[in-house]
């Protein structure tokens, strides 16, 4: 009995020592801080894995030209959330931030499609298979901040919206982002 108990307390002694972790207390404050942005960084990284990205033309006549900068902003009695694309340097790939504000006094589920808090219905994998989160919890009166590098292809949309879902008391709403294009001369002034 003695000797069952000692290994039982050395792998309990291992485990918070290759953790890193000195108490449960630990743990569950950790855990309660950081849960939705592990998720959603682990959805992001399933998702950029996953998406199909067709090659653009490359000839200087072909080529499409990228606006240096997409923003948006949407808000309701329920949520607020705005969007902050930047071309990043290879001119391939937008750095996308995307803040969300829930405003109510309950929480919120914000829904993932294919691993992705925003969706454009255009650009959903082509299997039909997405990553396994479904929903990241947005605490009443809380602030969740998003960021993700996407392609350029994702936000060439119809109408340039981009619809944000979420569930509040098991009722589905849609939020639809009207996206502007500028370039980083106009917006910092510059000409």
């Amino acid at each position: 009995m003695n000797k069952m108990y000692i290994g039982l307390l050395g792998a309990v002694v291992t485990f918070f020592s290759a953790t890193g972790c000195s108490s449960l207390l630990a743990i569950d404050d950790f855990s309660e801080s950081n849960t939705h942005h592990v998720h959603a960084e682990a959805a992001i990284e399933s998702f950029e894995a996953s998406i199909p990205v067709e090659q653009e033309q490359t000839n200087e006549g072909d080529v499409k030209e990228a606006p240096d900068q997409l923003t948006g902003f949407v808000e309701n009695e329920i949520m607020r959330v705005s969007l902050l694309a930047q071309l990043e340097s290879d001119r391939t790939n937008y750095k996308t931030t995307i803040e969300f504000h829930n405003k109510s006094g309950k929480s919120v589920d914000l829904i993932f499609d294919c691993g992705l808090l925003i969706s454009n219905d255009q650009f959903a994998p082509k299997t039909g298979d997405c990553p396994a989160v479904e929903s990241m919890l947005l605490k009443k009166n809380g602030r969740e901040s998003v960021s993700v590098s996407l392609p350029r292809a994702f936000f060439d949309v119809a109408d340039n919206l981009i619809t944000i879902r979420y569930r509040q008391d098991s009722s589905p709403n849609d939020l639809e982002i009207q996206l502007e294009a500028s370039n980083t001369e106009s917006v910092n002034g510059l000409k």
